[in-house]
């Protein structure tokens, strides 16, 4: 897979967190499961592509966040 913004190899991440994933935007926190409605994974597993060269994330964006 390629990336968007510059073309390069991506770099693939998965990383297992159970029920301990602290995800912080703004004013709003959440610790529990991994959220699947914000392009990192979702459940017990974050998992997402990026780009080393830029950094760019792979994937459809922007996306709508609520942690509540």
């Amino acid at each position: 897979m390629k990336c968007q913004r510059c073309k390069s190899d991506l770099v693939f991440v998965m990383a297992k967190c159970d029920d301990r994933c602290c995800i912080q935007y703004k004013d709003q926190e959440r610790v529990d499961y991994a959220p699947s409605d914000i392009n990192l994974g979702g459940g017990d597993t974050l998992d997402f592509s990026y780009c080393p060269h830029c950094g760019q994330l792979s994937g459809e964006f922007p996306i709508n966040v609520n942690l509540e």
